[in-house]
């Protein structure tokens, strides 16, 4: 599956470029571990691809409260 490019980001590509190489990464050792026997390798792939998704979910958070944050007018 292919991650769509996120429009969402800085000038600099920076939080929400993280978030989309986060997703990316969070597919590919989601997939390698769902290719794996049951055992060692599995389990392991499979924590690398939550770590993954945790940090792209942290970097989203960032970029939403730091770009559009709400002030007191709205």
């Amino acid at each position: 599956m292919e991650v769509p490019i996120s429009r969402r980001r800085n000038k600099d590509g920076s939080p929400y470029l993280t978030a989309e190489r986060g997703q990316k990464s969070h597919l590919f050792y989601r997939r390698l571990a769902e290719i794996h026997p049951p055992g060692k390798a599995r389990d392991l792939l499979a924590r690398r691809a939550n770590e993954e998704f945790k940090h792209k979910e942290k970097m989203e958070h960032l970029y939403d409260n730091t770009v559009f944050a709400q002030t007191e007018g709205g």
